[in-house]
């Protein structure tokens, strides 16, 4: 289980990050319980890591598991063996039950559409009821757009009226497991996903480079469209980029009807922290929301934080003060930008286009110039958390609202043409590079 968080977090972490703080944990899996015990491997790691990570872990256990799960934290790493009974007494162990409310959570009700989306619902609606298939459903989208809060959000609607038992949704690592080990030989993996009405597989694209399930992939699809039976599958980036190396299978995954999820513009932003305050009482203020609201771009940074406040109003049992809201963001800034800062991203724009980073921040509007500001901006926007008042402030004090315009400019210009596209791959790998160095 283990490896497959690990799998999970590869999405949005790097190996170096992982093997820094997920890699020394060991995990204990109760499934019976619904429990996960965590050992740390020594005290000082403990400290450190409820400090900077445990907010970042609970939210990707979260999201990834269906069910309630609770957690324990222990400072003892092997607590059965001798020498740890031996020591018992000499280590002070640390302990904190938190409940995690992945099944509650994953609901079409608090899933927030965008307002254009009402073809996307009807659909949704449509084969929830049993109306009609759509075979596959595929929902797609950048990471954090709520690919798989949508896709189980689905999965919960449908136990409603069919039960679990004609269920069944996996991982790319789990499809592997059924294939490799779960049953004795090819036949009886096939028989085993085919007894299922529905079938859910969360982010398809992890299957892309697996070549060996790829004819099998074609037999679930062509059985489960035979047959009427559902496929639903969420895959990161665009549709076409999916399998584009095997004909066969896109075809198929074009036969279906496909969801485009957008990164959460500011009013779902701030209905999502408004949905979140109701619910755990955080009486954030007005401006706070909007706070939030600017400085975090998608759902899983944004709950992020927003567990984080809860945290630390629960262990201080009082509402949070201004000055600790502000104290709690600028630790989060500074932890998430002491490795890659705005300066870099900016100097590696500048030297791409052959600009100084005083012509960058100052005011001539030259064709060459402007595109290179409004790049850096777009780079500053996606890869740090920054408010768009702060990012005015970092080029030359503009107008917040130059900066949403560069934004959204350089987002549709990325939409619209390949070679943007490969230019901002490709300076974006070099602001990674640099922050490497």
């Amino acid at each position: 289980m283990k490896q497959t968080l690990r799998n999970h977090l590869l999405q949005t972490c790097s190996e170096l990050e992982i093997a820094k703080w997920f890699d020394p944990l060991t995990f204990h899996f109760d499934e019976n319980q619904q429990h996960i015990t965590i050992f740390f491997p020594h005290r000082y790691f403990g400290i450190w890591f409820q400090l900077n990570m445990q907010t970042k872990l609970e939210n990707i256990i979260g999201n990834y598991f269906q069910q309630e799960y609770s957690i324990t934290y222990d400072n003892i790493q092997y607590e059965n063996t001798p020498l740890a009974q031996d020591n018992a007494h000499k280590t002070k162990t640390q302990k904190a039950n938190v409940q995690l409310y992945g099944k509650q959570k994953f609901l079409l009700d608090n899933f927030l559409f965008h307002q254009n989306d009402r073809v996307t619902t009807s659909v949704i609606q449509t084969i929830i009821q049993g109306e009609k298939k759509y075979n596959p459903l595929l929902i797609c989208g950048e990471k954090s757009s709520g690919k798989t809060h949508l896709l189980q959000a689905i999965r919960h609607e449908i136990e409603k009226y069919v039960g679990k038992k004609d269920i069944l949704f996996v991982s790319p690592h789990d499809l592997k497991k059924i294939y490799k080990s779960s049953f004795k030989n090819k036949i009886q993996a096939r028989e085993y996903i085919f007894s299922h009405e529905y079938l859910f597989i969360d982010d398809l694209h992890h299957l892309h480079n697996s070549t060996v399930l790829h004819n099998e992939l074609i037999d679930i699809f062509n059985h489960f469209y035979e047959n009427n039976q559902q496929m639903f599958f969420s895959c990161f980036g665009h549709a076409h980029n999916i399998f584009s190396h095997n004909q066969q299978l896109q075809s198929r995954i074009h036969n279906g009807f496909i969801i485009s999820l957008q990164q959460p513009n500011l009013e779902l932003r701030i209905q999502y922290i408004q949905n979140f305050d109701r619910i755990k009482k955080l009486q954030l203020l007005p401006e706070q929301m909007l706070c939030l609201a600017q400085q975090y771009t998608d759902f899983r940074s944004l709950y992020g934080i927003l567990l984080h406040l809860v945290t630390h109003r629960d262990i201080k049992h009082h509402a949070l003060s201004q000055k600790e809201f502000e104290q709690i963001l600028s630790h989060r800034q500074k932890t998430s930008q002491e490795t890659l800062k705005s300066e870099d991203i900016i100097a590696t724009v500048a030297e791409y286009f052959n600009i100084t980073i005083k012509e960058m921040k100052g005011a001539k509007r030259y064709a060459n110039i402007a595109q290179a500001r409004q790049i850096a901006m777009w780079l500053c926007k996606k890869l740090l958390p920054l408010s768009y008042p702060a990012l005015g402030h970092l080029f030359g004090d503009r107008d917040h609202s130059t900066v949403i315009y560069s934004v959204k400019k350089i987002e549709t210009l990325k939409e619209s043409s390949e070679d943007m596209n490969k230019m901002l791959k490709e300076i974006k790998e070099r602001c990674m590079l640099r922050e490497k160095q």
